[in-house]
């Protein structure tokens, strides 16, 4: 796999050690980039991208990490999430954990007790001609250093489905949430500290 790359003469493809596709990347500086993908994880350290340990059971989606604490992994398949502390790799799961699979396709946060994780849960329903389908809904989840918490959409939460919602804050209480929706591509934005789900 390759990634693209922006400097000050422009952009330019760089080989990567993947074996597969990657899914989404982050970065702390110009030495310190991190991606995943179907079971990888790599790192860039300002020449060359190499492999690191990593064990995902299917594809991670999402990655975000900070100075002073970590990487963090989410997966399009699991409720667990995998956090690196610098030392070793911890599986958590985003509890509650939801009636059916979730999965993270996005994350964001401002320190080691402030991270955001934007997915969404299925639910199984009925067909009227019979067979049985799955439906989708946004689930945002809100770590706070010793567990992941469910967001409380409020009366929107009903209206919030459709594939891969993205999250992104400009501060602790200023948050966005964004993805598809089949009508009318809605925007969640938190300008107060949100309600949580204990």
């Amino acid at each position: 796999a390759v990634v693209l790359h922006r400097d000050a003469t422009g952009w330019s493809v760089v080989e990567t050690a993947a074996r597969s596709a990657l899914r989404a990347v982050w970065g702390s500086a110009s030495d310190d980039v991190w991606a995943v993908g179907d079971r990888e994880l790599l790192h860039f350290d300002g020449s060359a991208w190499t492999s690191r340990a990593f064990v995902l059971d299917g594809h991670s989606d999402a990655i975000w990490g900070s100075c002073d604490g970590g990487l963090w992994v989410g997966s399009a398949s699991s409720d667990t999430l995998h956090h690196d502390d610098g030392t070793h790799w911890t599986a958590i799961l985003a509890s509650p954990p939801a009636p059916e699979p979730s999965a993270v396709s996005s994350l964001f946060g401002f320190g080691v007790d402030d991270v955001w994780a934007a997915g969404v849960s299925k639910a199984p329903m009925f067909r009227p001609l019979g067979g049985l389908a799955f439906s989708t809904a946004w689930r945002v989840r809100h770590w706070n250093g010793a567990s992941w918490l469910d967001v409380d959409l409020g009366a929107s939460e009903s209206n919030m489905f459709g594939p891969r919602p993205l999250v992104w804050g400009a501060a602790p209480n200023d948050v966005w949430v964004a993805g598809d929706h089949a009508h009318s591509g809605p925007l969640l934005h938190w300008v107060f500290t949100p309600r949580l789900h204990h």
